[in-house]
């Protein structure tokens, strides 16, 4: 059955207005005062981020726990695994963990994304594994439906990607 013949993929040019309480000059970097996006997996296969040239904004978190700067380069695309790939391959490749500061006072952020996910109702199964094959650890799931296909199970991305806005977004009436 096809995983991605239509795919529920989307690009969003995401803007981080500048926080009062940065420190330093306009174009100066100090510490980070401020996050402007919180630590987060994307919910689905890989996604494909540029930015502009602010540097200090976009930090990886390591399988240590320890914290990476991933400044802009030019020319270069920032890749990012996400959930779903993190699924099908049992965390041989895992979602990449980050988040995105601020340290620079009066300065806007922008980046471009593009996403690209499964089919909405696709069914997301753990590929087998050869037997032997050391499964790297894994980090706890974010999700019901994650926490399902790390156990052997599946989960439908759709119910992922509910789960994972649910808990990111006040969806109240």
């Amino acid at each position: 059955e096809p995983l991605t013949d239509r795919s529920f993929w989307c690009s969003r040019v995401i803007g981080y207005p500048p926080l009062q309480e940065a420190a330093g000059d306009d174009d100066a970097a100090g510490p980070p005062v401020g996050i402007s996006c919180g630590e987060h997996t994307d919910y689905g296969c890989w996604t494909l981020l540029t930015t502009d040239d602010t540097p200090g904004a976009l930090e990886v978190r390591l399988r240590d726990g320890s914290w990476i700067v991933a400044d802009p380069m030019q020319g270069a695309f920032v890749v990012n695994l996400g959930d779903m790939l993190a699924a099908w391959t049992r965390h041989q490749y895992t979602a990449t963990p980050h988040r995105v500061l601020q340290a620079h006072r009066g300065r806007y952020r922008t980046s471009v994304a593009y996403f690209f996910e499964p089919n909405f109702d696709a069914v997301i199964r753990p590929l087998h594994t050869a037997p032997g094959d050391e499964l790297p650890s894994q980090p706890p799931p974010s999700t019901e439906p994650l926490s399902r296909a790390a156990s052997g199970g599946s989960l439908i991305y759709g119910e992922h990607l509910f789960a994972k806005v649910s808990g990111n977004f006040c969806l109240a009436e």
